[in-house]
This record gives structure tokens, C-alpha cells and sequence, in this order.
């Protein structure tokens, strides 16, 4: 027996919930890896989540600039 199927709206809710879970998710990831990062170390605990991701970009900017620099100074 198959269980009964929910309507649209009641999934609607389910679905957003699991987005939702996801994102965060990954957040906690990303601080937990900015903690790690040597520049980084004394992150509080109470970061907004804006905070993290504006954080992971500037160092995913940096890091893309120093493999460019180091891709130029071998060439």
C-alpha cells in the first residue's frame, strides 16, 4: 500500500523546509572551513549567516588572485 498523496499545498510547506535545511546546512559548513583557515580563526559564534557568505566570498576572491598571480610569475 502506497501512503495517501499529500496535496500541493500541504507538499509545498515539506519542500521549502527541506531548501531551507539544506542552506543552512552548507552555511555551517562554510564557517566551520572559515574556521579552519588560518586568517580566520577567531570567528564568534553568533556570525549571521550574510556574514559567512560574505566572508567565504572575499576568500574565494583572494584565493582565485593569488593562483592568478602565481599562474603569471611561472609563465
Amino acid at each position: 500500500l502506497r501512503p495517501p498523496r499529500r496535496r500541493p499545498e500541504e507538499e509545498k510547506p515539506a519542500v521549502e523546509k527541506k531548501r531551507r535545511d539544506r542552506i543552512n546546512s552548507c552555511i555551517k559548513q562554510l564557517k566551520v572551513l572559515l574556521q579552519e583557515d588560518v586568517h580566520t580563526q577567531r570567528l564568534s559564534s553568533k556570525l549571521e549567516k550574510a556574514e559567512i557568505l560574505e566572508m567565504t566570498v572575499s576568500l574565494l576572491r583572494q584565493q582565485l588572485q593569488d593562483n592568478a598571480a602565481l599562474t603569471a610569475s611561472a609563465s
